[in-house]
């Protein structure tokens, strides 16, 4: 197949998955995946992670955000963490990597739309997301501001045997904690089933009553 035949029969599509590539060359995939290995290579088509694939962005009709892209590259998967954090401006920071929370192992992938990071936690954490729409019309999924605070706490905190209060606001640098919904960060936080989590959570959200954060 050539690629201006290719491209005709995938610019529409967002991302050229396994199953895409199947379809088009039923009888011989491999030679079809080896074509765009070398189209790859002449800057056609980016590899996103192993079987899974776009046009370059000026031959494709289907445009999408990192929003949506993160999700797509490791399933399930929703969008948590710093990511999460900075999308409601609970940090200052802008940030530049995409942190998702799977029910797949730990792993990440580094591609030309960025460096995306995927942290592991069961299937009965897997929850509190929510569905947007990305600029394109493309859903994605995000946690919950609940859910991304419990999630960042949960990782940063368990490699550290104690800390205090400026933790919060100068080590963490979390703000506009007021757009929390306490009573669900709480119930949130005691699915975990961790108790250091749950003292810090508890500590936090009192700190944020008496108006200290």
């Amino acid at each position: 197949m050539k690629y201006l035949e290719f491209r005709e029969k995938t610019s529409k599509l967002p991302l050229i998955g396994k199953d895409t590539v199947c379809a088009l060359s039923p009888d011989n995939p491999k030679n079809l995946a080896d074509q765009i290995s070398r189209w790859q290579k002449k800057g056609l088509i980016y590899k996103l992670r192993q079987g899974l694939y776009t046009l370059a962005a000026s031959d494709r009709k289907a445009q999408f955000s990192n929003y949506y892209l993160a999700n797509q590259i490791c399933s399930p998967s929703y969008i948590s963490l710093e990511t999460a954090m900075g999308f409601y401006s609970m940090i200052p920071e802008g940030v530049f990597a995409y942190t998702c929370i799977t029910t797949k192992k730990t792993q990440e992938y580094h591609n030309h739309y960025g460096s995306f990071y995927y942290h592991n936690l069961d299937i009965e954490l897997f929850s509190d997301f929510l569905v947007y729409q990305d600029e394109f019309d493309n859903s994605f999924y995000m946690a919950s501001r609940e859910k991304a605070l419990a999630d960042f706490l949960f990782f940063k905190l368990r490699g550290l045997r104690d800390y205090d209060k400026d933790i919060f606001d100068q080590s963490f640098r979390l703000q506009n904690l007021e757009e929390l919904d306490l009573t669900k960060l709480l119930a949130i936080t005691g699915k975990f089933q961790s108790k250091k989590l749950l003292k810090a959570v508890k500590w936090l959200i009192e700190l944020i009553e008496k108006g200290d954060l």
